[in-house]
């Protein structure tokens, strides 16, 4: 038999018990899953660059992948909104 803690962490993992999906966190998903794999290279550079602090100049195709990403981002969510 299970115990209580066993059965409360299936339970928490259960689909019933998740947030439901934050529609912006979609959009990115959709977005990213479309991004080629050079400019989603060049988004996780730019993203950890950032995240560790580093402030430098983008190079031409990290600029080009983040104008990318962020029309693609308005595109779905204009989109979502004249639903």
């Amino acid at each position: 038999m299970l115990s209580l803690r066993q059965r409360l962490r299936r339970l928490e993992r259960s689909p019933l018990f998740q947030h439901p999906p934050d529609p912006v966190n979609q959009i990115v998903t959709l977005v990213l899953r479309q991004v080629s794999d050079e400019d989603l290279e060049s988004l996780i550079r730019v993203t950890r660059d950032r995240d560790a602090g580093v402030c430098r100049t983008l190079t031409q195709g990290e600029s080009a992948a983040v104008a990318a990403y962020r029309a693609a981002v308005d595109v779905k969510q204009n989109r979502g909104h004249r639903r």
